[in-house]
């Protein structure tokens, strides 16, 4: 039988060896599919371990400290500090902080945003013998948003020969001269400090930086004399400030400018007379940035020679602050955007303002601030920016440095990519960071019983996320709850997201638009998990449902195909049990052809992929399984009789037109619907699977990536995603091929005959071809029904609009559809050759 099985293969080995491809590839893309998805599971695993804890795992605030988005949504935003509202007693915090398994218990209170002055610039004037001159100086607070360079300090100095002092504006700080020169004083704008307090020991654990906040004097809570307390200053500045210095010669003579003088009632009336020189190109034009110059609590002393150079003279002296005035803010408020628009959010303004101040006043009493009034020492600095601000980073510290906020759409409807900084005031829709830090030493005294605004917990013995860690971090949550009655979010596996806000316009700030923020997303590791976990279940089901289909497709067709050839066996005188050891012994060796191929494939793979050998065989054994067990039912079917081929009398006609050739090509398709059935059926169910997975992949993917931990997940798990289609497009691929080949195969006779009854081989082959498109369009139509139906069973939106996905599945099918054909061809030529 081994003899008979050669010499039978001999002539169609290229159908045996796309036969044994064909079940190598079926072996080999099920389990490498399976570990593959395996390992995307590991991959996802170890994105959520590493990405999904930050610097704490809850946070705890009063339950009225929640906005209405966070409670809605479960979005938090970045500067969800700022309203400073308390809540929390330093009796519940020890209660916290006296939990087995809480490794940190971060507290922090806004104080309240203080103002000081920030120092001065003294100018040099130029030095007037002949010519009249016109000192300017601007100082301005760039924001970055279009029409809005706002000038916060304006000052013109005239210097008339001969005339002692020179003119200028109420709001310099005063003349001197010195060394025979002239110079003129001004103040820097007012800076508005935020003050936070915190425990220094627990916020070192939490950003691993050393917030040495000791108190060099001591403190006091007389109520004779104001508490002092130590301040850690913020040296990194997010205000941008910048002063413009410009000198120019004046067209107005001496006299002309002593009788303007004389009419003015106001030395501030000093610039109408200016209108007409300030349109002069200036002498000497210097810009100066001085962000770095705006100091928290301390005061900065700067002077400008004539040449236009910029000097420190001397700083670092703390500024005389009145802490019996202090501001607090509300919280931004946000309204969700309504369906269809281009933003997430709306910001909702309160009587004109983004964040209205609420000016407090501590009474004064003999000169001295009564008991919640306080003294400070400034005892260092640390870098706010150098605290946890990475994307990925879960944890929303709420006072340190924050994501930058671009301008993405101003009002106009025009894009843009700007970069905010901050206004001057906390009436701001950015973030806001905090000045300065402060421990806990009379907290009490300065905001209350209940001072604290939120606690950051760490949970104690966990290193990443897991299903193990969210259990643990759940019981800690838990039990705050219980001990306190305190509100509790758990941030580990949280994400920080882009969100889209629209800000509209107030008086001070009168042209923004849309700008792109980061929040954090809380539980997203869990939906991203359960998202990815529906994905591999579908992908399997699929992989599993295709090979079924796929192992009887390709048995029904080769034993379709050789039906005639078993027809004549029986006839003269095998017996069923003779055929069935043929075929057993036929399908068992290329069963072993078909296994070796897919392990030597799976080794040259396992370099990129993990593989489970115990997957492997047990996959492939339940292949072998089911391909006999459709090899022996279908071998039952199995009779004498003939496959009937198409109408004889549209044979003879030499030259068929299309619409005879088409009649006869419909014909014969519905009359051999017994084999081209399971071709459309194969078909059907891998385009449809396919274009299932595609938008199941791609409506995950979307859904995912709109936070960073998302991102990094689809990044880490593209591969292996790539690797699955690559593998369904092989099956199909070889699919295609042997429907051409068994095509051919089983219809040799009818061709044969075809020829010798004058049919040209143009017309031959316009026959098969319309056989073979009405198999594929049929297939093709089914599979779109089926992929894109199931989809929308389980999902309600497409994530590609659905003409696109025909039109790409129609270019996609129309490119295999001429490949299939092209081997069609060769296959007809090599049987013309053998007639």
């Amino acid at each position: 039988m081994f003899k008979f099985l050669f010499l039978l293969h001999r002539k169609g080995k290229w159908n045996f060896f796309i036969s044994v491809l064909l079940l190598g590839c079926l072996f080999g893309s099920i389990p490498f599919a399976y570990n593959s998805l395996h390992s995307s599971k590991v991959a996802l695993s170890e994105s959520i371990h590493k990405y999904s804890r930050g610097s704490y795992d809850i946070l705890v605030r009063h339950p009225e400290a929640r906005s209405d988005i966070e409670q809605k949504k479960g979005i938090v935003e970045e500067n969800y500090l700022t309203g400073g509202i308390g809540g929390i007693s330093l009796a519940q915090y020890k209660k916290i902080t006296d939990i087995p398994d809480v490794e940190v218990a971060a507290p922090v209170s806004v104080l309240g945003f203080f103002t000081n002055d920030s120092g001065g610039i003294k100018v040099e004037l130029p030095s007037v013998k002949e010519n009249t001159w016109v000192t300017s100086i601007k100082i301005s607070n760039e924001t970055g948003l279009p029409d809005s360079y706002k000038q916060v300090l304006d000052t013109h100095v005239v210097n008339i020969p001969l005339s002692d002092p020179p003119i200028m504006p109420n709001r310099s700080m005063g003349f001197m001269e010195e060394d025979g020169k002239k110079f003129i004083n001004f103040t820097l704008p007012t800076n508005y400090n935020l003050l936070v307090a915190v425990d220094p020991e627990q916020e070192d654990k939490l950003t691993a930086q050393k917030m040495n906040i000791t108190d060099r004097l001591g403190t006091e809570k007389s109520t004779k004399l104001p508490p002092s307390i130590p301040l850690l200053i913020n040296e990194d500045s997010d205000v941008s400030m910048q002063a413009l210095f410009e000198v120019r010669k004046s067209t107005k003579s001496e006299e002309e400018w002593k009788q303007q003088f004389r009419q003015m009632k106001d030395l501030s009336e000093v610039n109408k007379f200016l209108e007409h020189d300030l349109k002069n190109p200036p002498i000497l034009k210097e810009k100066f940035d001085l962000s770095k110059e705006l100091q928290p609590f301390r005061i900065s002393r700067l002077d400008l020679d004539q040449k236009g150079n910029l000097q420190k003279t001397f700083g670092g002296i703390n500024s005389s602050l009145d802490t019996s005035v202090y501001y607090l803010t509300d919280r931004l408020n946000y309204e969700e955007a309504g369906k269809g628009e281009n933003y997430d959010f709306l910001l909702k303004p309160k009587d004109g303002k983004y964040r209205p101040l609420i000016k407090k006043e501590m009474a004064v009493r003999g000169g001295l601030p009564e008991e919640r009034s306080f003294d400070y020492q400034i005892t260092g600095t640390y870098s706010g920016k150098s605290i946890g601000n990475s994307d990925l980073d879960p944890s929303p510290l709420g006072i340190y440095s924050f994501s930058p906020v671009y301008l993405v759409l101003d009002q106009d409807g025009n894009k843009q990519n700007i970069e905010l900084k901050k206004d001057l005031t906390p009436d701001t829709f950015l973030p806001i960071q905090a000045s300065a830090i402060t421990n806990l030493s009379n907290i009490e005294l300065l905001k209350g019983e209940t001072p604290i605004d939120a606690i950051r917990v760490r949970v104690k013995d966990i290193g990443g996320y897991d299903s193990q860690t969210e259990a643990k971090i759940k019981k800690v949550a838990k039990s705050i709850y219980e001990l306190t009655g305190l509100h509790t979010d758990i941030v580990a596996g949280a994400s920080k997201k882009q969100m889209h806000v629209k800000i509209p316009e107030t008086s001070d700030f009168p042209n923004v638009g849309i700008v792109k923020e980061i929040w954090t997303t809380l539980g997203v590791a869990a939906s991203i998990t359960k998202s990815m976990d529906y994905v591999s279940l579908f992908i399997m089901l699929s992989l599993f449902l295709l090979t079924a289909v796929f192992a009887v497709v390709h048995t029904r067709s080769l034993l379709t195909a050789r039906r005639k050839e078993y027809s004549v066996l029986l006839g003269i005188g095998w017996t069923m049990r003779d055929l069935k050891k043929m075929l057993a012994l036929e399908w068992g060796i290329k069963l072993v052809g078909g296994l070796s191929l897919s392990v030597l494939v799976l080794i040259f793979l396992h370099q990129s992929v993990s593989i489970a050998w115990e997957s492997v065989l047990y996959i492939q054994f339940i292949i072998v399984i089911w391909i006999f067990a459709s090899i022996w039912y279908q071998l039952f079917k199995i009779n004498k009789q003939d496959v009937q081929v198409g109408v004889e009398k549209e044979w003879k006609k030499k030259h068929a037109a299309l619409s005879s050739v088409f009649g006869l090509a419909w014909g014969n398709f519905k009359s051999q619907l017994a084999y081209t059935g399971y071709i459309v059926l194969s078909l059907a169910a891998s385009l449809g699977t396919i274009l299932f997975l595609l938008n199941m992949l791609f409506g995950t993917r979307k859904n995912v990536q709109t936070t960073f931990l998302g991102e990094a997940v689809n990044l880490n798990m593209f591969g292996f995603h790539l690797f699955i289609l690559v593998a369904l497009v092989v099956l199909i691929l070889f699919n295609l091929f042997e429907h051409a080949a068994g095509l051919i195969g089983k219809r040799k006779n009818e061709i044969v005959i075809l020829d010798r009854v004058g049919w040209t081989n143009r017309s031959i082959r316009k026959l098969l071809f319309i056989e073979f498109s009405l198999t594929y369009f049929l297939g093709f139509s089914i599979s779109l029904f089926l992929g894109l139906g199931v989809f929308r069973i389980f999902y309600t939106d497409f994530p590609i609009p659905i003409y696109v996905q025909i039109l790409c599945m129609a270019i996609f099918m129309s490119i295999f559809l001429l490949i299939g054909f092209y081997y069609l061809l060769l296959k007809i030529n090599k049987l013309n050759r053998h007639i």
